[in-house]
């Protein structure tokens, strides 16, 4: 009977270790550091103050520091469990990668929204943490089960239902948090998991339609015989010679 529920774990790799060394040491130098709280605050997060003030390079940084330790951990144990499949799939190079466009992508469309909004009157909290790069891992794993049937926890589903759930879940925290440019922040981190994941497979993809195709035009040329092309240039055939 136990043999039937077989937990499948994701690999902890060295990529996610460095994960959540990052995120520890910012979330603690952010906590201890008080100094280093207000330039945080004044200039790294994604805020309505920062953006206003034409501080265009908040959407790089504002990733590395945790806000509190309940997204803290929420944010390591998703990077296990969506990271370390990545990485143990596609390697530390796609890791890295995936997390970063996301970190990137979530960063300038948070930055967006809140501008937005910001310009509309609103004034919004400030947004620090890994949620983008997060939503990232999230998409590109969604990606390699897109079609395929998987068990997540105890429910049997594809990628393409998984993501919709997790799209789903960050559309209703938004609107309780009433922040615009959270909806910016994850979708962004969702696209660039999409972009990342899909794209060594795209390229793939690409190859063999132009191999296949190759493969076909040499098959004509070699079935083609002289008189079609004649046929094709337009010239008849009169006392067995071709004439124009």
């Amino acid at each position: 009977m136990a043999a039937q529920y077989r937990i499948d774990r994701p690999p902890i790799t060295k990529s996610v270790i460095a994960v959540w060394v990052l995120l520890v040491a910012g979330w603690l130098a952010r906590v201890l550091i008080e100094p280093l709280r207000a330039v945080m605050d004044a200039h790294v997060a994604v805020s309505s103050g920062n953006l206003s003030g034409l501080s265009l390079w908040t959407p790089l940084t504002y990733w590395a520091f945790e806000p509190d330790v309940f997204p803290l951990v929420m944010h390591g144990a998703l990077a296990y469990l969506f990271g370390g499949e990545i990485e143990a799939r596609r390697g530390a190079k796609a890791f890295w990668v995936t997390a970063g466009a996301g970190a990137l992508f979530g960063g300038v469309g948070a930055a967006l929204f809140t501008w937005g909004a910001t310009l509309a009157g609103a004034s919004l909290p400030a947004i620090l943490g890994f949620d983008a790069a997060i939503s990232a891992m999230v998409a590109s794993y969604c990606w390699m089960y897109w079609d395929r049937e998987m068990r997540f926890f105890t429910l049997e589903l594809n990628g393409k239902m998984l993501l919709g759930g997790f799209v789903a879940l960050n559309l209703v925290f938004a609107l309780l948090s009433l922040h615009p440019g959270m909806v910016g922040l994850h979708f962004g981190g969702y696209a660039a998991g999409l972009l990342v994941g899909s794209g060594s497979q795209g390229r793939k993809r690409l190859l063999k339609q132009f191999q296949y195709w190759r493969i076909r035009r040499r098959m004509k040329i070699v079935a083609r015989s002289p008189e079609d092309d004649d046929v094709k240039a337009g010239r008849k055939s009169k006392n067995g010679e071709w004439i124009n």
